[in-house]
């Protein structure tokens, strides 16, 4: 008993110091990085498994999209009368449904 107590708790010490190392090796990759967008697919995963949340998404703000004609301007695309929307970017696999779509302000 006193043994199986003894090997449990080295177990769990080497599993916590396992996932110590992980976040050490996770942060010291983003030291590392020259583009921080390189590593957003990983700060979602790294969110999700660490924070206990059942999913992660980024995005960013930018004006809706609307069609444009095939000579358009640089920003034509863009409809810049209206508010900003989210546009995600980087999902965690169980929402990557989200990726390329938009978040309007309300």
């Amino acid at each position: 008993m006193l043994e199986k107590k003894m090997a449990d708790k080295e177990e769990a010490a080497l599993v916590a110091q396992q996932e110590l190392e992980k976040k050490a090796s996770f942060f010291s990759d983003l030291t590392r990085s020259d583009d921080m967008n390189d590593k957003l697919q990983h700060l979602c995963d790294f969110l999700k498994d660490n924070t206990g949340a059942t999913g992660c998404y980024i995005g960013y703000l930018q004006y809706p999209e609307v069609a444009i004609v095939e000579d358009a301007l640089e920003n034509d695309h863009l409809d810049m009368d209206v508010n900003k929307v989210i546009k995600f970017t980087h999902a965690t696999d169980d929402h990557k449904y989200i990726v390329g779509r938009f978040l309007p302000e309300n």
